[in-house]
């Protein structure tokens, strides 16, 4: 469960920060409005999840600017889903409907 709940943050974060193919938009660093979760998406596709509690998760991600899909794979898993990069704001919703938003770190 504890995983899952990793796993879908990591999701929605990635959502946040990622980049697509030459226009890295999300690349940088984003807190989770929620929770103690830092995202960084890196322009290389890499991403690491970091939170209060634990080593941070390292992982990958492909986000499509055009659909507004976003895949995060780590440690085995892969979560896809929908986001919205709105200013400083980005919003990813899963397939299940879970919507998580996070802040650009200035």
């Amino acid at each position: 469960m504890k995983r899952a709940a990793v796993c879908l943050c990591l999701l929605l974060c990635l959502a946040l920060v990622c980049a697509c193919g030459g226009a890295p938009t999300l690349v940088g660093t984003w807190q989770h409005e929620a929770a103690p979760i830092t995202y960084e998406f890196r322009a290389d596709g890499t991403l690491s999840l970091t939170t209060e509690s634990r080593a941070p998760i390292e992982g990958t991600y492909t986000a499509d600017e055009a659909t507004g899909q976003l895949t995060i794979e780590y440690d085995g898993f892969e979560t896809i889903a929908t986001y919205v990069l709105e200013g400083n704001t980005l919003t990813c919703t899963d397939v299940n409907g879970a919507v998580v938003t996070l802040t650009r770190v200035q």
